[in-house]
Order: C-alpha cells, then structure tokens, then sequence
C-alpha cells in the first residue's frame, strides 16, 4: 500500500488522487478529520522508494519527516502507516470514503 496524508483543502487531494491514479493506475480518497487520504492499496513499493513517491505526491511534510527520522534512528525501512481510526480529543474519529462523481474513481483493480 500507498498512502499520502494531505490536510486542508479538497484541491490539493484532487491533485493526488489524479498524480496516483495515473503513475500508478489506481487511486482511493477518504475524508479525515484534518483533510484527506489518498491511497493504492494494491502498490507494494520498498520503504525508501515508497516515500519518494509519497513525497511526489504531496505527502504531509511532517508525516514524511517522522517516517524518515525513525527509519534512520532504528536503521529500518521507512514505514507507510495511515491510521484508519484515532482517539483525539476524547472521541474517535474514523476516515470515511469518498466515491468521486463523474467516474474518477477506477474501480478495476491492476
């Protein structure tokens, strides 16, 4: 899986989910409590590789920073980890889908 974590505006999640979906052929959107997650669940890229193209696709800075710095510290692969449910602020909170209109959304798998 790959997965890239875009807070605040729709637009800047549409802009990853069309770079997703056409360098990788495949794309979902979810709705998080900040902004967005676009993700391929079928893309199985290495640590280092994955985060490059999480980065291309506007991954949060600090989410990238975060998987870097504890991949370097522990000498590991850097590791893709969006949370499909949090505890913050006393509730839980849980990403939803997003079926975009007009047939963006590819549903065939590659």
């Amino acid at each position: 899986m790959i997965g890239v974590d875009v807070d605040g505006r729709f637009l800047d999640a549409l802009r990853a989910f069309f770079n997703m979906k056409w360098s990788t052929g495949y794309a979902e959107v979810y709705k998080t409590r900040k902004g967005w997650h676009v993700v391929n669940p079928y893309l199985e890229l290495d640590g280092w590789r994955a985060l490059t193209v999480r980065m291309a696709l506007g991954d949060d800075p600090d989410r990238v920073y975060v998987s870097e710095l504890r991949a370097r510290i522990h000498g590991k692969e850097p590791e893709d980890i969006l949370f499909e449910r949090k505890f913050y602020g006393g509730r839980v909170w849980e990403r939803r889908k997003v079926e975009l209109a007009g047939g963006l959304r590819n549903t065939s798998v590659p």
